[in-house]
């Protein structure tokens, strides 16, 4: 995983991180889940609850699903670079991002942000977690 300088200070409890209920330890506990290869609940469809889904109206943006941050749920914004490599660009405090247009808006302005830092490099395209994630996965769209 890679993140941001600006995500980094967030999580890790910097200048602006105390305002917005971080350092959190549920979030550090999926972060470390993700990055030690434990099991993350992933949704492809990006209509079920999980803590890491792909959104659907923009390009391979997925979403890490902070939920429990103080009294907010938040957001870390990225793409996979290649296999088992997410990087989060921008966090955002799902208040912010109610109904699909805020969402969208944020997606596109994160693919600009992303072809900015990237100069236009792809992120990985493909059609089931696996092909993503090489470590165990709860499928929240098998379950349904």
């Amino acid at each position: 995983m890679h993140v941001s300088d600006e995500v980094y200070d967030l999580l890790a409890g910097g200048a602006t991180a105390a305002k917005a209920g971080f350092p959190d330890a549920e979030a550090h506990a999926l972060v470390d889940a993700y990055l030690t290869g434990m099991s993350v609940k992933v949704c492809m469809c990006g209509d079920h609850s999980a803590e890491l889904k792909r959104m659907q109206e923009v390009d391979e943006v997925w979403l890490f699903c902070f939920r429990n941050v103080g009294n907010n749920q938040w957001r870390l914004m990225g793409r996979f670079s290649t296999v088992d490599c997410f990087v989060g660009l921008r966090a955002y405090r799902r208040g912010d991002l109610s109904g699909r247009r805020k969402y969208t808006a944020a997606g596109k302005d994160f693919i600009k942000e992303w072809d900015r830092v990237f100069c236009g490099a792809s992120p990985i395209k493909r059609s089931h977690w696996n092909d993503y994630l090489t470590g165990p996965v709860q499928d929240v769209d098998d379950e349904l």
